[in-house]
This record gives C-alpha cells, sequence and structure tokens, in this order.
C-alpha cells in the first residue's frame, strides 16, 4: 500500500517515494516538519511499530517528535543517523531533511536498523530529498497564493458591506472556488479566554483550520482567521443534505484539536452557524455562529459546540440587542425574584416547573421535594412577582425572562455564566 496525506497537495511526492523505494529496497516515507505523514510508499523491506502507527495515524506520537528532534534533524542540512528507542519499537532511522532555498520542509526516512544502508541508496535519499524539497517549494507558493486569495473572498463575503459581499460571490464563481447551487455553513472556533492575544494563537489556529479543511470531502471549506487570532472561520461549502451530516463532526474535530495544539493559555469555543442554501449567504450563517458561541458561554447545557439549529428559544433571546453586553432589561417580576433572599432557590425550582411543563409530580421528582414545599414555593414566586403561573402569558413573561437571564449570565449562584 502507498499513500499520500498530510497538509499540503502532496501528490508529485508519491513517485519519488514509490522509485526510491523500488531502488533502494527500503520503506520511504516523507513527514512535514510537524511530522504529519506526507506521502509513503509499499511494504518494502524491515519495518516497526511507529512506522505502521504512523501510516495509520498520520502522524508521529508527542514524545517521539521530541526524540528526534533533540538529535538535531531541525537544523541538519546532511543525513542524520537517529538512534532508536527499543521500548517503543522505534528502530534505528537514517533521516535527510527536504530542504530548498535554506528552507525545511520535511524529513525522507528509512529504516536502518544494521545501519547497511549502502552509500548508492544514501545518494539516491538524498536525490529524492532534494527533488521532494522542490516539489513542495512549489506547492507552498501555489498553496499560499491560493489561501491569501480565499482568505480575501472570504473576509468579503462574512463583511458587513453588501455590495463587497456580491463581487466577492461573483468572484469566487468566476474562479469555481464554489458553485452557484452550493449550500453552506460557518463553523467560528473563539478564543474565551484572551482575545487571541497569546502567542503564536493566530499562526497555530491558521494551521489547524488549513488543515481541517483540506478533511471535509465529499465537502470543500475556505478559512480565515480574524482579529489577531481571537476567532477562526471555517465556511464549509457543498450539497445541502451533506452539510447537515458532515458538519457536526467538523465542528468536534475542530475544538479537540485545538485543545490540542493551541497554546495553554487558550480556552476554545465552537459555534456552528446555520446551513444557508448559498455561499452568497454566508454572512448569515457567520452571524449566527458568533451568537451561538455567545449563547454556548452562558448556558451550560450546549456545552463547547454550540450549533445554531438546536437553540431552541435561545435563538430568539440571542437576537435582543444588548444581550451581549446584559443591558438588555429583564421582566420588572424577573428583576424582582433575582432580588430576594432566596433568590437562588425561587429560580431553581421556578426554571424546573416551567421547564417541565407545570407538572407537579416530574418538579418534585426533579427537585426531591415533597409536594407540600413545591406547592410552597410556588405560592411564594406568585407572591413575590404578582404573576399567577396558573395564567398562560404570565408564565410565558416568566419563563422568557429567566432564560434571557441566564443568558446575561444574571442568575444567581451555580445558574451563572460558567
Amino acid at each position: 500500500m502507498t499513500g499520500s496525506v498530510g497538509g499540503m497537495d502532496s501528490r508529485g511526492l508519491q513517485p519519488i517515494v514509490d522509485r526510491l523505494a523500488e531502488q533502494i529496497g527500503r520503506n520511504v516515507a516523507i513527514d512535514d516538519p510537524q511530522m504529519h505523514l506526507l506521502a509513503y510508499s509499499a511494504q518494502v523491506g524491515p519495518t516497526d511499530l511507529q512506522r505502521v502507527q504512523s501510516v495509520l495515524q498520520m502522524k508521529v506520537e508527542e514524545s517521539l517528535v521530541k526524540h528526534v528532534y533533540r538529535q538535531g534533524i531541525g537544523s541538519a542540512e546532511a543525513p542524520v543517523l537517529v538512534r532508536g528507542i527499543a521500548e517503543l519499537a522505534f528502530l534505528d532511522r537514517r533521516c535527510f531533511p527536504v530542504r530548498c532555498q535554506g528552507l525545511l520542509f520535511g524529513f525522507l526516512w528509512i529504516i536502518d536498523e544494521d545501519h547497511s544502508l549502502p552509500a548508492e541508496s544514501m545518494e539516491l535519499c538524498v536525490a529524492a530529498a532534494v527533488a521532494a524539497g522542490e516539489i513542495l517549494m512549489r506547492e507552498r507558493f501555489l498553496n499560499d497564493e491560493r489561501r491569501v486569495r480565499e482568505a480575501d473572498l472570504l473576509g468579503g463575503l462574512l463583511g458587513s458591506d453588501e455590495r463587497v459581499r456580491a463581487r466577492s460571490y461573483d468572484e469566487g464563481l468566476q474562479e469555481q472556488l464554489f458553485g452557484p447551487a452550493e449550500a453552506c455553513c460557518c463553523v467560528l472556533i473563539r478564543d474565551l479566554g484572551n482575545d487571541g492575544s497569546t502567542p503564536g494563537s493566530a499562526t497555530a489556529l491558521d494551521h489547524l483550520l488549513r488543515n481541517l479543511g483540506q478533511r471535509v470531502a465529499p465537502l470543500s471549506a475556505m478559512a480565515l482567521v480574524k482579529d489577531r487570532g481571537a476567532r477562526g472561520v471555517l465556511l464549509v461549502h457543498g450539497d445541502e443534505q451533506t452539510i447537515g451530516r458532515f458538519v457536526d463532526d467538523t465542528a468536534r474535530a475542530l475544538l479537540t484539536e485545538a485543545v490540542e495544539s493551541l497554546p495553554e493559555a487558550v480556552v476554545p469555543s465552537v459555534g456552528v452557524g446555520s446551513v444557508e442554501r448559498s455561499v452568497a449567504q454566508a454572512r448569515s450563517s457567520y452571524q449566527t455562529a458568533k451568537l451561538a458561541t455567545t449563547v454556548g458561554s452562558h448556558v451550560e447545557e450546549f456545552g463547547t459546540v454550540t450549533v445554531w439549529s438546536r437553540l431552541g428559544v435561545y435563538q430568539l433571546l440571542a437576537r435582543f440587542p444588548g444581550v451581549a453586553t446584559r443591558e438588555a432589561p429583564l421582566p420588572a417580576a424577573v428583576r424582582t425574584l433575582l432580588e430576594d433572599k432566596n433568590a437562588e432557590q425561587m429560580v431553581e425550582t421556578l426554571e424546573a416547573y416551567l421547564d417541565l411543563g407545570g407538572s407537579v409530580q416530574a418538579c418534585v421528582k426533579q427537585l426531591q421535594l415533597h409536594r407540600t414545599s413545591l406547592y410552597y414555593r410556588i405560592s411564594r414566586i406568585e407572591q413575590l412577582t404578582g404573576l399567577s403561573l396558573s395564567n398562560g402569558e404570565d408564565r410565558l413573561l416568566l419563563h422568557v425572562g429567566l432564560k434571557l437571564a441566564r443568558l446575561q449570565g444574571a442568575l444567581p449562584g451555580q445558574y451563572g455564566v460558567k
């Protein structure tokens, strides 16, 4: 089995890898500088467990990355003999830096447990590494140019200027970056901890978004990092039904990989926007993705990946003016309830009662209360608010008011923001 994977369009590496493996009768693999697998040959000659795992997982364990870098491969201009680790089933290897014009693009690896690789094979490996470096340099230029263009168009599609959005959409169609009948959905990652000021977070986030965007097939994606790394946007586009099936997995993969790869000070959250029927409506999806992250940061039940389509009444409340700044006015009855000395107990009881549709049986079970205690609390709530829980409009006012207070982080005790 052979393969070409990784962050770049490294299909040009495969003929190099296959030919070299045939010439020297050994396994050949090429990794990028982060040890993500770019290309590998069929099984030829000696192998080890780490070789097999790198093919299956597309990357190398962090401990091994540190081990090989400690042996000087990062600054090497010539082949390096990398010592193995027996307990990790990692055999000795020859590492051939893949460089072009002084820039490091990765490493070509040959397992050489008994140090028997002939000199003529070494020369062939060096020549293959040079050829791979030239291919990756060319691909970097092409990819960088395309990424810059995609980011520019995506920024226009998400912006507030309607004329710029229309022009960006037309240019994207002309450049065949997306089709006229493609739906779209924005996946937004936001750094809640430091507004993107952590050194390296913007670069790491850009790398993360680009790599993830290349793994959403059969869909396509464009990526953009905004606000010095505080926010990153992945616009997934393609068939509408397919987006509905894939976008959740994409969002959760984004969060998982962000936690693993971003600086420790970064506390990311992910919002999934509405699915729009045209890329021309990308801004609408982006706006709802932003609102979803706002809801997720205040309402614990939605967790760290918040999907707009599942927000229920919070879809409406999140659009209220002043919600994000906690300036949206609460109903007077709710404010009175929150000012009571037993506010936490009253709020817990009222919210459970309303969430459960006024079912006394379900409420006493959830709160582990006696019916008499529940009736007393309901009576006290009615006295405090001047409203009747047997009246539909009063119940609606209190229910919506509590949800708005929750969204603003105004509820007491355990009901506050995360």
